[in-house]
């Protein structure tokens, strides 16, 4: 990983890190509000699955914060696949 967040994908270009990997635990890093980052995670991502409508709480069709395997912790959420 760069020092900046980024890694570079396979054509070369930068990738925001989106998760920290903390005490064995996919944490997504921008929090409970950053609904951009949330569905450019979700875009990126082949285990995504919508989740049930009423656990569904943004607009953005695909977005981690609708993924039904996304689980909310205090401060954000934690990823349960890959």
């Amino acid at each position: 990983m760069e020092s900046n967040g980024a890694k570079r994908n396979k054509r070369g270009r930068h990738r925001k890190m989106m998760f920290d990997i903390i005490d064995g635990k996919k944490i997504f890093r921008f929090g409970k509000t950053s609904y951009g980052e949330a569905a450019e995670a979700a875009k990126n991502c082949d285990a995504f699955r919508q989740d049930y409508e009423e656990e569904v709480i943004t607009d953005d069709e695909k977005s981690c914060y609708n993924c039904r395997y996304r689980r909310w912790t205090k401060d954000g959420f934690q990823c349960m696949k890959n």
